[in-house]
């Protein structure tokens, strides 16, 4: 068995590179888990599953101030979870 080819060490090469990035992609767009709230695990489930944007809403949503969760009339703030459970009252991550 002879010494790898120039051209299988750069196919090799450019692989590894792109499973490094795969990897690192899909751990950025992971939403992270609080594995001490259930209800939160199974939001965060659903999101992932659904492919939604980290509010629970379609991914190319735009946000007026670039955030759902401040209400610049009434300058209230609100978490990510207590937008959620107003937005999608019917609970869909419990089906």
């Amino acid at each position: 068995m002879g010494k790898p080819s120039r051209e299988l060490l750069e196919v090799a090469a450019v692989c590894f590179v792109a499973l490094i990035i795969m990897l690192f992609v899909s751990s950025y767009l992971k939403v992270k888990v609080n594995p001490d709230n259930f209800e939160e695990v199974a939001i965060d489930r659903w999101i992932n599953d659904e492919s939604l944007n980290i509010y629970g809403d379609a991914p190319q949503t735009v946000y007026t101030g670039g955030t759902p969760l401040y209400n610049s009339a009434t300058g209230q703030r609100q978490t990510r979870y207590e937008y959620i459970f107003e937005k999608h009252p019917d609970k869909p991550w419990n089906k």
